[in-house]
């Protein structure tokens, strides 16, 4: 067999016609378009004493597009620049450059405001497409109509000295932080901080939150949960959470706001731990949703074993300072490969002999507000349900990893304030990802990592033709999703133009 003989007699010329690149990016356009995102930026970005030659809405949706499309430098904008005879003018990397340099602190909050505003007909259309908002996912079902805002940080590598850089654990960059919302897998807000920022500062975390929730269109302001990792076990930020809740004369009175965050095992919750009687442990909930089979450390780890969970709060005395119905709840895992254990902060030992045991537990902690659903139910169900409700909050981190597909770890400036449009800018982009699954994807690709939507339908080739008035864009017949891409633009066209 000859394995070589594809490129045999092949030629290679420059007569193609009409051939559009990237031609499957054109839907992440119309989405901005239908959305009435294009034109919300172009009057939040409007200024009295300035004429440019590119709107700037324009360009900076269009920047949106070139970073969902899998651009990560400002160069990038060129494969949009090229297709002009579908896409028209279409601005410079010098031009995104000084557009990016002029946004500032007014224009990022114009920003924030246009994309709220646009989000509540974008959460109307998806409302009218499937019925209702999209449910949190948990183990053992869906939160329902509960609007599930995970933040988190995460760190941008440097490799040059960019403004307000600076080093933390060993690493150099900058330190942004962003809040998710679960449902949808939109970036609600975000903000690039220094590299010496830290991961626990509640200001932060209450100033990010704050944007977050004004993000949410009001009709479904009613029921939040706020997830977080164990940095937002901070008595300043679990206050504001909890007051959101006993504000009567608030904007959204009727909001009930409930946190999942991680917890410190310290020596208080070490003591808590060790004085727990075996029956007090519960098996954590399996991924579809059943009891697991409790892990021994008896027996080796697999697959198919999971760890165990207990409520802590009556053995925690100094709770008092607390919001109310402050909860705090272990989680016991064993890991996989076998390790030496750590003794519990504030014990002498593990409830085990270590001299005879080559492996132990490893613990986690997690605090929550949350009451039970229905007073007669069994208080190992809920503390099982609870621990699994706040392990998926772990997805924020996929997040974190698809952006950087998108452009969020490539920061193209020596300027903070030009790389913070340009992080806002990558939220957008995550933005449009996402409505565009909502809008016009079905199936796997409603789904599907950005990664993927950009090999099977982003980076799609079609070719352009004329004909009764009308341009065609023709994909090829024999790419196993041309029939996806054609539904995806039947979609999103069928949209009402914004007036």
């Amino acid at each position: 067999m000859d394995v070589t003989g594809w490129s045999r007699r092949l030629v290679v010329t420059a007569g193609g016609k009409g051939v559009v690149s990237h031609a499957g990016a054109v839907a992440l356009r119309l989405t901005a378009d239908r959305t009435g995102l294009t034109g919300a930026l172009s009057q939040a970005l409007q200024r009295p004493d300035f004429t440019p030659g590119h709107d700037r809405g324009r360009v900076l949706a269009d920047a949106a597009v070139m970073m969902a499309d899998g651009g990560n430098t400002v160069r990038g904008i060129d494969v949009l620049r090229h297709q002009r005879d579908l896409l028209g003018e279409v601005a410079s990397p010098p031009t995104l450059g000084r557009a990016l340099g002029e946004v500032d602190q007014a224009a990022l909050e114009r920003i924030d405001a246009a994309r709220a505003a646009v989000r509540v007909r974008v959460w109307n259309l998806v409302a009218a497409r499937h019925g209702r908002i999209p449910a949190a996912r948990v183990p053992n079902g869906d939160l329902g109509d509960t609007i599930v805002l995970r933040i988190d940080a995460h760190f941008i590598d440097a490799y040059s000295r960019k403004e307000q850089a600076g080093r933390l654990r060993g690493r150099y960059g900058l330190h942004p932080m962003a809040v998710i919302c679960d449902n949808t897998g939109e970036c609600l807000a975000e903000q690039l901080r220094p590299g010496t920022a830290g991961a626990n500062d509640a200001d932060d975390h209450i100033a990010l939150l704050s944007r977050a929730i004004a993000q949410i269109p009001p009709a479904w302001r009613h029921n939040l949960l706020i997830t977080a990792d164990g940095a937002g076990a901070t008595h300043k930020l679990l206050a504001w959470i909890a007051s959101l809740n006993r504000d009567p004369d608030g904007d959204d009175p009727g909001m009930c706001v409930e946190y999942s965050v991680g917890w410190p095992v310290d020596k208080h919750t070490g003591r808590a731990i060790a004085q727990l009687p075996p029956e007090a442990w519960t098996a954590m909930l399996a991924a579809d949703g059943a009891p697991g089979t409790p892990a021994t450390l008896d027996a080796a780890s697999g697959p198919d074993s999971v760890g165990e969970v207990a409520d802590i709060t009556h053995l925690l005395p100094h709770l008092g300072t607390w919001p109310p119905g402050h909860q705090v709840f272990a989680r016991r895992v064993k890991p996989i490969r076998d390790t030496t254990p750590k003794p519990l902060p504030g014990t002498e030992q593990l409830e085990l002999d270590l001299q005879t045991r080559a492996a132990g537990w490893r613990y986690e902690a997690f605090a929550t507000n949350s009451p039970p659903t229905r007073p007669d139910e069994d208080p190992d169900e809920v503390a099982a349900c609870l621990d699994g409700r706040h392990r998926a909050h772990a997805r924020v981190e996929d997040h974190f990893k698809e952006g950087n597909t998108t452009g969020a770890d490539r920061l193209p400036s020596q300027r903070f304030a030009t790389n913070a449009a340009w992080y806002r800018t990558q939220a957008i982009a995550c933005d449009l990802i996402a409505w565009l699954q909502l809008l016009g994807c079905d199936g796997h690709q409603a789904r599907a990592e950005p990664r993927t939507l950009q090999y099977q339908v982003f980076h799609t080739p079609a070719t352009l033709t004329r004909g009764s008035r009308r341009r065609r864009l023709n994909f090829p017949p024999h790419w196993p999703w041309t029939d996806h891409i054609k539904a995806i633009f039947q979609r999103l066209l069928a949209i009402p133009a914004p007036t």
